[in-house]
């Protein structure tokens, strides 16, 4: 429409319609802007971005018509299990926070913390090799970063020189480190590392966020947010669309990933959250997709809990 068109009974009829009706206004600047002042009705720069806005209203309206989804636990959860470690962890934990996510049903990999290298090779030997080392301590919130992480351990020698190296590139990092020990953990299988997160947003209360993971989630910014409780199809849906579900589906010699797996995942921490909304932060990073398709298995993480 040109302005000249737009009259008194142009935008009645606008108003009694009861039909979405868009207009969109091509003329002078400054003339559209005082039009735009002076009617109760939208007013579109273009027809692209009218189209844009019929398109967001015909999804609120088709999505009001479905009415509310109903949302049930998976099997395999302990809420009284996961309720009593949320009471006794609150403010800020590392990767104890794996047994939280095991009382969901989330695969971790096995682990212990040993507090000097006899007991590190006692837990190695019962956990079984080849082990990760990782460095325990509130002074190396990245542990790449301070030297705290040792992959691939083979044999309880391996295990004691590298409890020496932890220690010594945590106190070359920052010399009064606070030293907590090591943690042993199953090295996981030859896969892709995506990452799980969550945190609580004042207006929209949990929400899940999910995508490319491992050293490069900051660089690649691979990443999809869900709403919390979630289905298994909404989630799968986001997933598809991110970027690095082609690297899942197998990529130069490697197998696929268990995409399926990872959807359950995201699922069940959607619903860790909604079940908890004390939990303000959530970071599992990385999430091992195993590349041979038999699982999917979390491998560290970090929570912050209010009181």
């Amino acid at each position: 429409m040109f302005h000249t068109d737009l009259s008194k009974e142009v935008t009645g009829t606008l108003l009694s319609s009861g039909k979405p009706i868009g207009v969109c206004l091509f003329g002078l600047a400054q003339t559209i802007s005082r039009i735009k002042q002076n009617l109760d009705v939208p007013i579109f720069n273009n027809a692209i971005e009218m189209i844009h806005a019929f398109k967001k209203q015909c999804d609120y309206y088709a999505k009001k018509e479905e009415g509310l989804p109903v949302y049930t636990l998976p099997d395999g959860i302990d809420i009284g299990a996961a309720n009593n470690w949320i009471k006794g962890n609150a403010g800020v934990r590392g990767e104890e926070a794996l047994e939280l996510l095991s009382h969901f049903g989330l695969a971790v990999a096995e682990s212990a913390v040993a507090k000097d290298d006899k007991e590190a090779i006692h837990v190695a030997e019962r956990i079984g090799f080849p082990v990760v080392m990782k460095i325990v301590s509130p002074d190396a919130i990245h542990k790449s970063e301070a030297g705290g992480v040792i992959t691939g351990i083979q044999n309880a020698e391996d295990v004691r020189s590298a409890f020496g190296c932890i220690r010594e590139n945590l106190y070359r990092y920052k010399k009064d480190a606070d030293f907590q020990g090591v943690r042993i953990m199953k090295q996981a299988g030859e896969g892709y590392d995506m990452f799980i997160g969550g945190q609580f947003d004042s207006s929209f209360g949990p929400i899940v966020s999910f995508g490319y993971g491992g050293i490069y989630i900051e660089v690649f910014k691979d990443i999809a947010n869900i709403l919390c409780p979630a289905n298994r199809q909404e989630i799968n849906d986001k997933v598809r669309k991110l970027k690095s579900c082609k690297i899942l589906q197998g990529t130069r010699g490697k197998g696929a990933g268990d995409i399926a797996g990872y959807v359950a995942m995201i699922e069940r921490v959607a619903h860790l959250l909604h079940q908890f909304p004390s939990i303000r932060e959530l970071d599992i990073n990385p999430v091992r997709v195993l590349a041979d398709g038999s699982g999917v298995v979390a491998l560290d993480a970090r929570i912050r809990t209010d009181a």
